[in-house]
């Protein structure tokens, strides 16, 4: 997927819950009213969307995840005043500190060239951006800047967004791809008060956001799953999870990406195996791997025919790991027939 691509999908995937019954904890108020919260996170989805606009018309040579990087760190790392203006307050080099054990965005920051760092402050103060005491006519060091401000001159209340969205998401979660996943998704859930591990959100939220081939897709795999007794959970963390259980098992679970939608589907169990070769075409898991499908551990080897606590397992994982399922890209048309398949297989109610 390209940077074009990609854009018009994020504007697809970009949450769009109403904020009307949204109550912010106290904690990320900032001495702000329920209504201005409300208003700055739509204010920062619209930036967004902008944003994904541009993108798409300009073409920079920027990356997206430098651009989710260079914003999510202002947010995280900046103290927000609301008057007599909204801007926020940051020490350059905060921007190169982790926001969290393990938070990756800092080292997408650290390996940024002094030229880009420019190039990205030029094509935000082309959307209202304003950087008070940074000369960004030349390449910088953000790490050897001592103190600016930021503020919108379009928009104030972007920046109220900026630092809710950015705070959501580092409550939250410590893995770089997830914390992009929620910020550019503009996923404010996380900020309210007395918020539930799991939601009920229904398939169709999700499969709306898809092209119509996968949407169909989603919403046959749904009743299927539903007909046969398994329990959908959304997390609402992650807002771009729904996870299929039966029994207190794992069936599967279909997860939103910031480019793409996946499914992550178990490991095999060796007495299924004489299935899987009925259902599954040959050497399929393995043909997966070499076209660069992960597992849910990020392992891109495999598979193995392990044993792991008395039972035998064909996984992506090779000892001493624990058996790791796979995450399959749902893009392919025959992707998507195999796994329907191989949920069927996981339920037992594949045809003979």
């Amino acid at each position: 997927m390209n940077k074009s691509e990609q854009c018009k999908y994020l504007k697809n995937v970009i949450i769009k819950d109403s904020t009307d019954d949204f109550i912010i904890a106290k904690r990320f108020r900032y001495g702000l009213t329920d209504d201005e919260v409300r208003t700055g996170i739509k204010a920062f989805r619209a930036f967004l969307c902008d944003l994904y606009d541009k993108i798409e018309i300009e073409k920079p040579e920027i990356e997206l995840n430098e651009i989710a990087a260079f914003l999510y760190m202002m947010g995280a790392q900046s103290h927000l005043e609301i008057e007599p203006r909204r801007e926020l307050a940051i020490l350059g080099s905060d921007m190169m500190v982790k926001t969290k054990r393990r938070s990756q965005p800092h080292l997408v920051m650290k390996k940024m060239s002094a030229k880009r760092a420019v190039e990205i402050l030029q094509f935000l103060s082309k959307m209202g951006f304003c950087f008070d005491a940074l000369n960004y006519t030349k390449p910088i060091k953000l790490a050897e800047t001592g103190n600016f401000r930021v503020t919108n001159e379009s928009d104030g209340d972007i920046i109220v967004g900026l630092k809710l969205i950015a705070m959501a998401q580092v409550n939250t979660d410590t893995d770089w791809d997830r914390i992009q996943n929620g910020f550019m998704r503009c996923h404010f859930l996380p900020l309210a008060s007395d918020t539930p591990m799991y939601y009920d959100m229904k398939m169709i939220n999700f499969a709306e956001t898809q092209p119509p081939e996968i949407r169909d897709w989603l919403l046959d795999l749904d009743k299927l799953l539903v007909d046969n007794g398994c329990t959908p959970d959304a997390e609402i963390l992650s807002h771009a999870i729904v996870i299929y259980n039966s029994a207190k098992k794992m069936i599967c679970r279909i997860e939103l990406k910031i480019s793409e939608c996946i499914i992550t589907v178990n490991t095999i169990k060796a007495k299924n195996l004489d299935n899987v070769a009925s259902v599954l075409p040959a050497d399929f898991v393995t043909a997966l791997m070499e076209d660069g499908c992960e597992c849910g551990r990020g392992c891109k080897k495999g598979p193995y025919r392990i044993e792991h606590n008395g039972v035998e397992y064909l996984s992506c994982n090779n000892p001493p790991h624990k058996p790791g399922g796979f995450n399959v890209s749902l893009g392919s048309p025959e992707n998507r027939r195999i796994m329907h398949k191989w949920v069927e297989m996981e339920l037992g109610v594949c045809a003979d």
